[in-house]
């Protein structure tokens, strides 16, 4: 049986029978990697978080230091400072509130000195290049410390991951990206990418990538780790599907600009992205591995990183918010505001790894997927 002549819109049924042989009954998974329609090949992404490319030299001075508990205890009463300095829970509760007049200061960064951030210092991340069609006019972007990736391509773009690779856990190795893992492993969230029109007699040419939030959960083997050739469903809601213009060479898909917002969970809420470009490389196993690449909102990261007070300066760090908000802030490369002269967003690239699964889209009639063939402009959330 040769189901590379199956339908495009593979019957759900034989989707989910090849999902069944994916989980363990050994009889049709050799096959199921190649029962889309010719030309397309679909995946879930099965990790997705800052892309790091740590140096030996990238942080001279060390990780950043969490905050001086001392602060916050000296104004305390004399007879709770002992109490609070023996319990930690405690500590949390009073850490941030090292302003002036006992300010919180992650919600208010501005109210004491800046006490210094530890960023990058090799000039060394991965990234993509944003400037140029597409990207931000030229009188929108903020100079700043010009990046290359390992590779040797310069001019990339990644402030972000400058900003916070001296974080111990927010690092490749560090605490945050196994819990997000996790977080997408659990069904808070899951992406779906699909890259239709590739000519396989061809070399290079122009293909179409959809990018979308599923509807479904990440499906997990017996021993909890992403199973290949699931079917997962687009979502219904259009802000989360992004239709791109591509083109590949050599197994590798480069996307055109877009903006795109994504949904990142309980604790980050929403991904926001501005000017985006996604590079995928495609695998013979199935599988693809790369980079979304786009300007974020740096004050809208600063919230999301910085409201849970001294959990997020300990435990989610070590950090210091007001040194936070201030590296943010003046690392920031494009969109000026017109008013201030500051600049509003902060080049940022995230890591994607991904399996192949079976992308089922949704039969409403205002959905924008690759199925429909849109290439319309996206709705605004």
């Amino acid at each position: 049986m040769n189901i590379s002549t199956f339908p495009r819109s593979l019957p759900r049924q034989y989707a989910l029978l090849i999902q069944l042989c994916a989980a363990g009954f050994g009889l049709c998974c050799a096959q199921s990697a190649v029962a889309e329609a010719a030309g397309t090949r679909s995946f879930v992404v099965t990790y997705f978080w800052n892309a790091f490319s740590p140096g030996p030299n990238d942080c001279p001075d060390g990780l950043n230091p969490p905050p001086d508990k001392e602060i916050a205890i000296s104004r305390l009463p004399l007879e709770k400072r002992e109490e609070y300095r023996s319990n930690d829970q405690k500590v949390l509760r009073i850490i941030s509130k090292r302003g002036p007049n006992g300010e919180n200061v992650c919600e208010a960064p501005t109210s004491v000195p800046d006490p210094g951030f530890r960023v990058a210092q090799g000039g060394i991340q991965e990234g993509l290049n944003l400037k140029g069609p597409g990207g931000p006019p030229s009188n929108q972007i903020c100079k700043q410390l010009e990046l290359r990736n390992p590779s040797g391509e310069t001019s990339v773009d990644n402030q972000l991951s400058r900003v916070m690779a001296c974080v111990q856990h927010r690092r490749a190795d560090g605490f945050f990206p196994k819990y997000f893992v996790n977080q997408m492993r659990s069904g808070e969230f899951a992406y779906l990418i699909e890259v239709t029109g590739i000519d396989d007699s061809r070399a290079e040419g122009d293909v179409q990538v959809g990018l979308y939030a599923s509807a479904d959960p990440i499906v997990l083997d017996s021993s909890g780790r992403p199973l290949s050739h699931a079917s997962l469903q687009v979502t219904n809601d259009v802000h989360f599907q992004h239709i791109l213009r591509g083109h590949i060479k050599d197994g590798v898909v480069l996307t055109d600009a877009a903006d795109i917002l994504l949904p990142l969970g309980s604790v980050f809420q929403k991904l926001e992205l501005r000017n985006a470009k996604l590079r995928l490389t495609l695998h013979q196993d199935g599988s693809a591995e790369g980079l979304l690449d786009g300007y974020q909102d740096w004050r809208a990261y600063y919230a999301s990183n910085a409201s849970a007070g001294g959990i997020a300066e300990t435990s989610g760090g070590p950090f210091q918010c007001p040194g936070l908000y201030n590296a943010l802030k003046n690392s920031a490369d494009a969109y000026p505001d017109p008013k201030t002269g500051e600049c509003s967003s902060i080049s940022a690239a995230y890591k994607i790894e991904a399996i192949h699964a079976f992308v089922i889209h949704p039969k409403s009639a205002t959905a924008r997927t690759a199925q429909a063939g849109s290439a319309a402009p996206l709705p605004q959330p």
